[in-house]
């Protein structure tokens, strides 16, 4: 028997969620099993087959690659470990780990689970692969691993996977999530390009599995990320200058980041537009001082100023009045110098009076501070970075700086735009007027924004900025489709977790940005990735396995991909085993267990005048939500009122 490499798709093959792959290895003396990611579906149907699969042969099971720390590919760990006696290793790169550990405890507090994170990592083990981006990790005689950069998030990672057939090295490139960033354009200036795979196959062949998420859209990609500063100008004078509360739900892990980036980007334009007329008046720095809080760098640039006045012969009163432009030459370089000096030549995000309203947000931005700068130093002798962004450095103007001054300017900026937001602890400390807070989650169902939408959704002046992918049925979705309901619609729909809000009593302007803030490559992206460009393209034939999205999007994605003569791809079916060697398929049979349910194995749940029984093995939380969804679809308006009863669960 010589070596073989078979993959099976346990998740996400008709869903965005819950990503899932087997992988068995096997010679003549044995076999291994491993996965790539271990999601949780979010918002969608479990795929029961694969979950039964998962439970049968957890202890079989020797190692978990993890692609990135995203929930719907890292969700389902605990749950695999602590239920199903999962003890093998967790491979990912170190911010993976981290960020996963994050994750992870936040999801299992909100559950109400009775163990802990710790106690999960504590029956697993951790490999770390850092250093085997190009390089190759043997995992067993014959069968090794490297890595590439999807650049979806911090520390995501692509996996190629080896095994020897018959002298010659096959491969399967696991894509993971791909970033939105690539030589076509950039939508964030954080993240670097993605990292297409190595075209090369002793072989003569070549397979990847590819996620499709938006394998159906094709973004305008031109100056895409200047446009999105534009837009969000546009949004933040009009709030500013109408003295509204600005909302925005973002998903604690990459994009709360990315916006607080965009935020302080947008305070450095300004700025720099001020400083460059230098027609503003120093009583910007004066305004600070008496009964308004400020920190430290903001005090020393008020002392510093007025020193300068003090020692040129200005009266206090009157030169905190003056135009920058009225002063001297040399004065107006002096305070230039001074402001430089003491903000990194930056107005500071705080200054727009940006606020934070998430745990989860604090912790991540920390794990970002602390691994968005790994270098290494390149072929060439200069300074490489794994994540940032070249951009990043161009828009700052760091990028003609020597390497010790670069990295210090950037680690200066970074730490800026991650810790000088302030914190709300709790929401009666938020004040009114103007002011910009970012909280999780991104879907509006869950997390600290819940508050902030109890309080600003009914506000008319208030606005709430949408920017990301809104799952169908989500709070997320409803709001940005408000435009689309019907008064009587509106009127019926009472919004998730909300204390009976109703889409009619939504009165604050919605704004979706999501199109700026996608963190998925589009189809031209996709198509990208498998044909590779000019400068490296790909002429092999390839077997392409689409997962990772909706049925639509993979078909359309497919007919794209398949325009090129040397790609054929696949749609592949749960538990369907696919010999990578010879493109064969077969299926393997998994029986779900069905329990029995006896008497007192049944739960009764009574709403309004209905009575309910449901086994009770049943997920409690899972069946109160589906009660409400029928609820909603099918019982006259008054049952599912304000003033009516929650469901009531009797033992």
């Amino acid at each position: 028997m010589s070596n073989s490499l078979e993959i099976m798709f346990l998740g996400a093959t008709e869903t965005v969620t819950g990503s899932c792959t087997a992988l068995k290895f096997s010679n003549e003396k044995e076999t291994h099993f491993y996965l790539v990611d271990i999601g949780e579906y979010q918002s969608e149907q479990r795929n029961e087959q694969g979950m039964a699969w998962l439970a049968k042969n957890a202890k079989r099971i020797e190692g978990i690659f993890v692609t990135h720390a995203h929930y719907d590919h890292v969700g389902y760990l605990p749950e695999l470990v602590m239920k199903y006696g999962f003890t093998g290793t967790i491979y990912c790169t170190i911010p993976t780990g981290q960020l996963m550990k994050a994750i992870l405890e936040d999801s299992l507090k909100i559950k109400g689970s009775t163990y802990c994170i710790n106690e999960v990592c504590a029956k697993i083990k951790f490999c770390t692969l850092d250093n085997f981006t190009g390089k190759f990790y043997t995992l067993c005689d014959d069968f090794r691993v490297t890595l590439l950069n999807s650049a979806h998030i911090l520390g995501s990672m692509e996996y190629t996977f080896n095994w020897k057939v018959n002298d010659k090295w096959g491969n399967i490139t696991f894509s993971g999530d791909i970033g939105s960033n690539s030589k076509r354009g950039y939508s964030n200036i954080l993240l670097k390009e993605f990292q297409s795979p190595y075209f090369n196959s002793e072989t003569g062949r070549i397979n990847i599995v590819l996620e499709s998420t938006y394998g159906n859209r094709i973004r305008n990609k031109e100056n895409l990320f200047d446009r999105k500063i534009s837009k969000l100008t546009e949004i933040l004078k009009d709030a500013h200058a109408n003295n509204r509360p600005v909302i925005i739900p973002a998903f604690a892990l990459n994009r709360s980041q990315e916006i607080l980036l965009d935020l302080f980007y947008f305070s450095c334009a300004q700025r720099i537009s001020l400083k460059n007329s230098r027609i503003w008046t120093l009583n910007k720095y004066r305004s600070i001082t008496g009964t308004q809080k400020t920190d430290a760098v903001d005090e020393q640039i008020r002392q510093a100023i007025a020193s300068i006045l003090k020692d040129n012969g200005f009266d206090e009163a009157i030169g905190w009045k003056m135009r920058l432009c009225d002063f001297p030459e040399n004065i107006q370089l002096e305070i230039e110098q001074v402001i430089h000096k003491y903000s990194v030549g930056f107005k500071k995000a705080h200054a727009l009076n940006v606020k934070t309203y998430s745990n989860l947000m604090s912790k991540i931005n920390k794990i970002y501070r602390e691994h968005i700068l790994t270098s290494s130093i390149k072929k060439d002798g200069t300074l490489g970075f794994k994540y940032l962004s070249k951009v990043f450095f161009e828009k700052f103007e760091l990028s003609n700086l020597s390497a010790e001054d670069m990295l210090k300017q950037a680690k200066d900026l970074i730490d800026e735009i991650l810790s000088n937001a302030l914190e709300l602890k709790k929401i009666d400390k938020i004040g009114s007027g103007f002011q910009i807070i970012v909280s999780s989650s991104g879907m509006c169902d869950d997390g600290k924004v819940m508050e902030l939408l109890k309080k600003y959704l009914p506000d008319e002046n208030a606005v709430i900025i949408l920017t990301g992918y809104q799952a169908k049925n989500t709070n997320g979705y409803y709001l940005k489709n408000l435009q689309n309901y019907s008064d009587i619609e509106k009127l019926n729909k009472e919004l998730y977790n909300l204390d009976g809000l109703r889409l009619f009593e939504v009165k604050c302007k919605i704004i979706d940005l999501s199109e700026f803030y996608s963190g998925h490559a589009d189809q031209d992206m996709l198509v990208e990735y498998i044909t590779g460009d000019s400068e490296y393209p790909n002429n092999y034939p390839t077997k392409v396995f689409l997962n990772h999205g909706q049925a639509d999007t993979k078909d359309m994605l497919k007919e794209r991909l398949e325009l090129q003569e040397n790609i054929k791809v696949e749609i592949p079916e749960v538990l369907h085993w696919y010999n990578l060697d010879t493109w064969e398929q077969y299926k393997e049979e998994c029986k779900i267990e069905q329990k029995n349910v006896l008497v007192n194995d049944i739960k009764r749940i009574d709403f309004e005048d209905i009575t309910i029984l449901v086994p009770n093995h049943y997920d409690y939380e899972q069946t109160i939500q589906k009660i409400k969804n029928l609820s909603e679809n099918f019982l006259p308006y008054h049952t599912c009122g304000k003033n009516s009863s929650s469901p009531k669960i009797l033992a």
